[in-house]
């Protein structure tokens, strides 16, 4: 998603997609997750994926 965002305008922050990218990041980098974070990511994956895929259509807008 990063690499979407980064094709995007600065002001293009859906549902604050930007905020969560680098939110998400910042776990990877985390390396063991705690059984809340692992609930967290769980319960958002579909509207990351839709996140995504908007993201997507988007840029092949521009």
């Amino acid at each position: 998603m990063g690499r979407h965002l980064s094709v995007m305008p600065p002001e293009f922050n859906p549902n604050r997609v930007r905020e969560n990218v680098e939110t998400a990041k910042r776990w990877v980098r985390q390396g063991e997750w705690t059984p809340a974070q692992l609930r967290t990511i769980e319960s958002r994956l579909g509207a990351m994926e839709a996140a995504e895929g908007r993201l997507r259509n988007a840029r092949q807008t521009l």
